[in-house]
């Protein structure tokens, strides 16, 4: 039979070899031809097995080629989950080719020198490796000038701990497959430019502690699937800054019970319905300000005890003054101005009705109505910033006039949000996009 020998280490298994060593170990045994490599599984049962008339191949001979098959199987998945995958499989899609020369190759480094919790920043930058030092368990690469993508081909890499690579710019969106990494206890790829939806393969994370997606341009809602994952070992989920929509997964509210949970932000989205979906008090009895809400559309009016949506700080408070002209103060003329002038940005105090379409003031300023702003003027007034998202926070704004001004960047989808909208001119700007 087959000596043990002959089935290969996890260190040197290939499919190439796993083919070849099933072939040897049948052919040493048998007058048949070796197996060529590469032949499907079909090919092998006919050319190497069933030639023979049933009953005439050996059970020893028969089971000894299935546990070489078995053993090579395993030592193959093994070596896919080792640094070479990482750096010939891997890294490729990470670089997206766009730097000289070819990519970088990391050898492993020991488990021991890392903290293996969060984003400790790029001292600590790296891939590392379980005890054997053949699978690939930790991945951090914090600003280190990644531009490619998220490749399917994490998947091979399945002994998988932590993935930390935020504060790059990644591209396109989190792929379905790294769902199937049912070790991973991180996933930090926050500020990048991803895209897409958070995929509800997520669910499978069931060791997952630590969420980081914040400061990127996803949509969809946050997944329900995160109800699998456990609730007494959560610490941080941060999905701020994205173009997230939907109400806010009632799982939520059972992370609280966990006393290493210290962080739930998800402020500056589009997410709406009840805050939070169950039990108000017991979502925000969390101390040192751990949850962070605002600027979503929640629905109107909150708990008196949830009017800053668990935030100390009563200038973020959303539900309760979001569209006035502090709200505008505060969050849109700031950006309008883009910080190019000296000292604060301008306060409006006054905020007059609107005369009427047809009686349109000749002097720029801002109108409200019932303590709401409804038409924003300010053509011609040197304007240099942006317009931010936020403009669709203000849900009683008819009129937004902006032309011969210098403002760039894009329109932001947000003003959608703004259904009163009936004027909209933004002529002789600098803006981009569609």
């Amino acid at each position: 039979p087959c000596p043990p020998a002959a089935c290969p280490g996890p260190a040197v298994a290939t499919r190439k070899s796993q083919l070849a060593l099933s072939s040897e170990c049948l052919s040493r045994n048998s007058p048949q031809p070796a197996l060529p490599a590469w032949q499907p599984l079909s090919t092998f049962k006919s050319s190497t097995l069933a030639v023979r008339p049933v009953g005439t191949v050996p059970v020893g001979e028969m089971l000894v080629a299935v546990a070489c098959l078995a053993t090579a199987a395993a030592a193959t998945a093994m070596a896919y989950a080792n640094i070479t995958t990482f750096n010939t499989i891997v890294y490729p899609h990470l670089r997206d080719g766009r730097a000289g020369g070819a990519p970088g190759l990391f050898e492993c480094q020991p488990l021991t020198t890392i903290l293996s919790d969060a984003d400790q920043g790029v001292s600590n930058n790296g891939v590392y490796c379980n005890a054997t030092g053949l699978a690939v368990t930790h991945i951090r690469l914090l600003s280190a000038s990644l531009s490619g993508t998220l490749p399917s081909d994490l998947q091979l890499l399945t002994e998988l701990v932590l993935l930390a690579v935020g504060s790059n710019q990644l591209r396109g969106s989190i792929p379905t497959e790294v769902g199937t990494l049912t070790l991973l206890e991180v996933f930090s790829v926050y500020d990048n430019m991803l895209t897409g939806t958070i995929p509800t393969e997520v669910g499978a994370w069931r060791r997952m502690n630590f969420f980081r997606v914040n400061d990127n341009g996803l949509t969809g809602t946050i997944p329900n699937e995160i109800a699998e994952w456990p609730p007494a070992a959560m610490k941080f989920f941060s999905a701020f800054a994205n173009a997230l929509s939907g109400t806010i997964p009632s799982a939520v509210s059972t992370w609280r019970a966990a006393a290493s949970f210290n962080r739930f932000f998800v402020h500056v989205n589009r997410l709406s319905g009840a805050v939070p979906p169950v039990d108000p008090e017991s979502f925000c009895r969390l101390v040192d300000n751990r949850v962070d809400a605002e600027r979503n559309l929640f629905d109107c009016p909150l708990p008196a005890n949830l009017s800053g949506l668990c935030t100390d700080n009563p200038q973020e408070r959303t539900c309760a003054n979001r569209g006035d002209l502090s709200f505008f103060n505060r969050l849109i003329y700031t950006h309008l101005r883009d910080g190019n002038d000296a000292g604060a940005a301008g306060q409006f105090k006054v905020c007059p009705s609107w005369p009427g379409d047809d009686a349109a003031p000749d002097i720029n300023g801002v109108y409200c109505t019932a303590n709401k702003v409804t038409h924003i003027v300010f053509n011609g007034a040197g304007l240099s910033g942006t317009l931010p998202t936020l403009l669709g926070m203000m849900t009683a704004l008819a009129r937004l006039e902006l032309n011969n001004n210098a403002l760039h960047g894009v329109l932001p989808s947000h003003i959608a949000l703004a259904t009163e909208l009936r004027v909209l001119d933004l002529s002789c700007n600098e803006l981009t996009g569609t």
